[in-house]
């Protein structure tokens, strides 16, 4: 019992001193590593509608080379200036992103050395080290100042929608509840729906397969399908005995043909660009190289490709030519960001992982020709006999049906000529890459769309499609 007073001094004393160092202790260190907790991380980054510039840049995780994207705003159209500039179907994507990235709080510290960025995954991915890197995100206004600028690191285990996060040049790290998915590919920021038409205006498909060996045409068959408005789809080309058109292959395949979707572009070069517009009619030896290094040929008829090409008609008379060049072996897919000139490998189609593809659009004034306005009727007299009155009614009534169509007639070829007008436009200046996979799809041969009758009936068809030969390369020296 004598020694419980001298225990409870020490108490005392253990205890004062504890308040003494908590009173005498560096208050400041400690309150600076969380006085900033639960604040924005740009608290003046109020509108979205202010960003003009988004950078997302990321890395592959296979070779870890940098994989920069940028869309950017500029004249008033959202352009990729790492794709030379190419069309973004960016706005609402960029203003629905940008909302995202608003009033982001720093939720949860988690750490304050620079050492653990990497396991946390939020390294700077223009840093040199191998791993841990991070996709850095930075918005800009129109006059290029910095709305916010985050590296996005790992997601947190365990807490659905939350990543860790921290801004450049900053050791902290924060615990952020952010569920935001962010792409640095190309055909994720674009129309990629190229030719922008319905199947169901597709009303004529001609296929022409062949190939380009050596300066060789090897034709490998051609057919034509056409349809009537509300009709099946029919061919002149002899169907095999027991077979037949199969209605749900062909609506499939004008589907995907329709609806054929790039997954990159590249940039032709200017003198090209001046001969394709009708500015210039010299074939220039860097317009033919560009052309000859994609799987292409200009011929007096016309463009020529390594892999044929199909002829899509609308109602309205509008063609959509797409011609397939060279095959090439790309994971990415991402050949714009390579310099003109670069020569891409002819690898074997089963081998490619992407191909070019040369569009162009045109009109055909034959495919809806213009109708004939018959002259207008007089007005019989009025003492005629019922009979001429009622011969006058119904040749009138024809003449404004005939005047009405042939006003519509007018009204469709203006707008199919405008619409022609517009799709050389958008088409002239680039080469268009298609994955294999959807190459695969839309590269059709004729026994492709047969199917076996459900009873086989001999029959014959006398209206057997031509073969007319394929023009010849011109010689190049």
């Amino acid at each position: 019992m004598k020694d419980t007073p001298k225990t409870l001094i020490f108490a005392a004393t253990a205890i004062l001193l504890c308040i003494v160092a908590t009173l005498t202790a560096p208050k400041n260190d400690i309150d600076a590593l969380f006085v900033d907790l639960g604040s924005e991380f740009y608290p003046n980054f109020k509108d979205p509608l202010s960003t003009a510039s988004l950078e997302v840049v990321g890395t592959d995780k296979t070779t870890g080379i940098l994989l920069p994207f940028k869309v950017e705003l500029k004249n008033g159209r959202w352009t990729i200036p790492s794709h030379n500039n190419y069309p973004a179907d960016a706005k609402d994507k960029v203003a629905k992103l940008s909302a995202n990235f608003v009033g982001i709080t720093r939720d949860e510290l988690r750490s304050e050395l620079p050492s653990e960025h990497e396991v946390l995954g939020v390294v700077d991915p223009a840093a040199q080290t191998p791993t841990g890197k991070g996709i850095r995100v930075t918005f800009k206004d129109a006059n290029g100042n910095t709305l916010c600028d985050y590296i996005l690191g790992n997601e947190v285990k365990g807490k659905i929608g939350w990543r860790y996060v921290r801004v450049p040049n900053q050791a902290k790290t924060f615990a952020v509840k952010m569920n935001i998915e962010l792409s640095t590919k190309f055909k994720d920021w674009v129309e990629t729906g190229l030719l922008e038409m319905e199947a169901s205006d597709a009303r004529n498909l001609e296929v022409m397969n062949y190939s380009v060996t050596q300066g060789q045409i090897v034709e490998k068959g051609r057919f034509e399908i056409t349809k009537k408005d509300e009709g099946d789809w029919t061919s002149p080309k002899v169907v095999p005995f027991g077979k037949q058109l199969s209605q749900d292959k062909i609506s499939s395949v004008i589907n995907e043909l329709s609806d054929i979707k790039i997954a990159a572009v590249r940039k032709k070069p200017d003198s090209l660009i001046e001969l394709l517009s009708g500015k210039s009619k010299k074939l220039t030896p860097e317009s033919q190289l560009s052309l000859q290094e994609k799987g292409f040929y200009l011929t007096q008829n016309g463009i020529l490709g390594d892999e044929g090409q199909f002829i899509l008609k609308k109602y309205n008379g509008v063609n959509y030519i797409v011609i397939f060049g060279v095959g090439f072996n790309d994971e990415s897919l991402q050949v714009s960001t390579t310099k003109e000139g670069d020569k891409d490998k002819k690898d074997e189609a089963q081998k490619a992982t992407g191909r070019y593809m040369f569009i162009n659009a045109s009109y055909d004034a034959n495919f809806s020709p213009e109708p004939k306005i018959p002259v207008e009727p007089k007005e019989p007299a009025a003492d005629a006999s019922e009979e001429v009155k009622k011969k006058y009614n119904e040749d009138f009534k024809n003449f404004n049906k005939a005047k009405a169509d042939h006003e519509m007639w007018v009204k469709t070829t203006k707008e199919a000529k405008e619409e022609v007008e517009k799709l050389e436009k958008r088409f002239n200046d680039w080469y268009y890459v298609i994955d294999n996979e959807s190459y695969e799809k839309v590269k059709v041969t004729f026994e492709d769309l047969i199917e076996d009758k459900p009873e086989a009936v001999k029959e014959s068809n006398p209206n057997i499609l031509s073969q007319p030969k394929l023009p010849t390369l011109p010689q190049t020296n």
